[in-house]
């Protein structure tokens, strides 16, 4: 290893805990794929069938918003901490971050752009979850 060259080691933790967030999110998009392939809409459907389907489709949205949610209460604070971590030290990752792999150590101006990305990824999680709740505030208006 030269002198300007410097390297932040895989944590074997942080392996583990990425393998099951991989399969909660599995789990997840799974659960609600299932929902949405289970919702049928006939051919000409009367106007209680039609009901009957909006109904389903909003049991839907609410799970897409509950996950949403519980994404964003976990991703949100990770970039952010990450994101403000990264613009304080001006490396990344940020000493004492938990990678998966060997990572060499960065710094210069495309960390601070990073830094800044990552802060507006913490802010941006949360949009899936508004649009979430606006669809079904929408739904429930039609029902």
């Amino acid at each position: 290893m030269t002198p300007n060259q410097e390297y932040i080691e895989a944590n074997p933790r942080a392996q583990v805990m990425f393998i099951f967030i991989l399969l909660a999110i599995a789990f997840t998009g799974w659960f609600l794929n299932d929902i949405y392939e289970s919702i049928n809409i006939p051919e000409n459907p009367t106007v209680e069938e039609l009901e009957l389907v909006t109904i389903e489709y909003h049991k839907l949205i609410r799970y897409l918003t509950i996950a949403n949610f519980i994404g964003g209460l976990i991703f949100s604070p990770i970039f952010i901490h990450i994101g403000y971590r990264t613009l304080k030290h001006r490396e990344f990752p940020p000493p004492g971050t938990a990678v998966l792999v060997r990572s060499k150590i960065a710094k210069g101006k495309m960390v601070l752009i990073g830094g800044i990305g990552s802060l507006f990824c913490g802010v941006f999680v949360w949009i899936g979850f508004v649009v979430c709740l606006v669809a079904e505030y929408l739904i429930y208006e039609f029902i």
